[in-house]
């Protein structure tokens, strides 16, 4: 499917209707779908489901605190780092990377490395401007909060009128990297 947004339409849209709701479509149209990511094969019977990403509640608010000099250099490299992968490999090799990452990382809340995290991400975003750059931003903040086993989720929202995308880090209920107020506009489309 790459990494682009694309519509169902005519016949496909149709097909796709129909399997979410559990009738027969022709096998080139199930070949289709399976080859653009949107349905994978299964040996049991399984629903057609949205992506449902934790409960929104709060952003972080513990204290930050000052993070150190070499918390701020990791942050800027995860940065870059997360931006040549992108171009180089693309975002569905990204996410299967980050997806292993995660596996690895615990379950559990980590209080103080979240902090120290979240306290790195929010002085670089001084240095270098956050705006447009959220799919980035969350992909490296992801990467240093699964360093740290920290359990995670990496949100992937839409919202029409006007259109737009954004990605952002949360754990549980809890966003990370922004704001309640603007991350509760997008509806998830993807949770890793």
């Amino acid at each position: 499917m790459g990494d682009r947004y694309f519509t169902l339409s005519g016949g496909r849209a149709e097909s796709f209707v129909k399997l979410s709701r559990g009738q027969e479509i022709p096998a080139a149209d199930i070949d289709f779908l399976q080859s653009q990511g949107i349905i994978q094969p299964s040996n049991g019977s399984m629903e057609i489901a949205p992506q449902l990403a934790p409960s929104l509640a709060c952003s972080w608010s513990e204290p930050l605190g000052r993070p150190g000099a070499f918390r701020i250099l990791r942050a800027i490299f995860e940065l870059f780092a997360a931006r040549i992968e992108l171009r180089r490999v693309g975002l569905a090799a990204v996410l299967e990377r980050l997806s292993r990452a995660r596996r690895r990382s615990d379950s559990l809340v980590r209080p103080e490395a979240i902090s120290s995290v979240i306290a790195s991400f929010a002085t670089v975003d001084l240095l270098f401007t956050p705006q447009g750059q959220c799919l980035v931003r969350s992909i490296a903040m992801a990467r240093t909060l699964a360093r740290a086993g920290c359990d995670f989720n990496l949100v992937i929202g839409v919202r029409s009128g006007p259109f737009g995308a954004h990605c952002w880090i949360q754990q549980r209920s809890v966003i990370l990297n922004d704001q309640l107020d603007r991350v509760r506009d997008f509806v998830p489309i993807f949770v890793l």
